[in-house]
């Protein structure tokens, strides 16, 4: 009878963990082309300008699928203001933005802002709020000189910021972790020039990763599995 719940309950627990993994979801804030939804041949949600220079419009709203194609319910919208697409990033991705699977075509374009455009915002709606989120966020132009972008991160409650002088970078991400959604099911990501940088602020591509929360019910299954294991040893003992 040991025996029989200690499987149960290893299967249990596998299946936790298991279900505790979500496909990735990546992001294109692209120039030129039209906005459309992953799918099963291209991994990026393209959230794209009409043309170089042309002003992006507002409360568009993307659905966003995982890298498979698949619906996540999580959907992209910009609420505020004037950014512009452009088509000059970085020719080859690499580094960490690479490595995280951020690809030469999300690099090569981006959305940007400049002047008395700053800041601007990007609502992501939808979310779990038994599920914490990670941002790996690639800003890049190709050129030389500083364009310092900043990125915020906030939920209503807390803010999380970093920032990245984006001009001629080719990898270097910035990385935020285990951010939780608001009441409302949001998150607000902003980017804005800062420090002087020539009064521009870019922001190419992204990816989010979903970190589920276990259920209490699943927690407490693990813990009877860890008891009657603990138990089981002590008998043989």
């Amino acid at each position: 009878m040991l025996k029989r719940f200690l499987s149960v309950s290893v299967v249990l627990v596998g299946c936790l963990f298991a279900n505790a993994s979500a496909a990735p979801i990546f992001v294109s804030f692209s120039t030129p082309g039209t906005s459309a939804s992953a799918t099963t041949t291209e991994k990026f949600n393209v959230f794209a300008n009409s043309s170089n220079g042309a002003v992006f419009p507002l409360d568009v709203v993307l659905p966003l699928n995982d890298e498979n194609g698949d619906s996540t319910g999580i959907a992209i919208t910009k609420p505020d203001g004037v950014v512009y697409g452009g088509g000059n990033g970085t020719p080859t991705v690499g580094g960490a933005a690479a490595a995280v699977g951020i690809t030469n075509f999300a690099g090569q374009t981006f959305h940007w802002l400049q002047g008395s455009n700053n800041p601007r915002t990007y609502t992501f709606t939808g979310l779990d709020p038994a599920s914490t989120y990670d941002f790996s966020i690639f800003g890049s132009r190709n050129g030389t000189g500083p364009r310092d972008t900043e990125y915020t991160l906030d939920n209503g409650t807390s803010s999380y910021t970093g920032t990245q002088d984006v001009m001629g970078n080719v990898g270097d991400l910035q990385l935020f972790s285990g951010i939780a959604p608001s009441s409302t099911n949001t998150i607000d990501l902003t980017f804005e020039f800062v420090n002087g940088s020539v009064d521009y602020g870019y922001i190419n591509a992204l990816r989010i990763d979903v970190n589920p929360v276990p259920e209490p019910t699943s927690l407490i299954l693990f813990g009877l599995g860890s008891v009657c294991l603990l138990v089981g040893r002590k008998r043989r003992n």
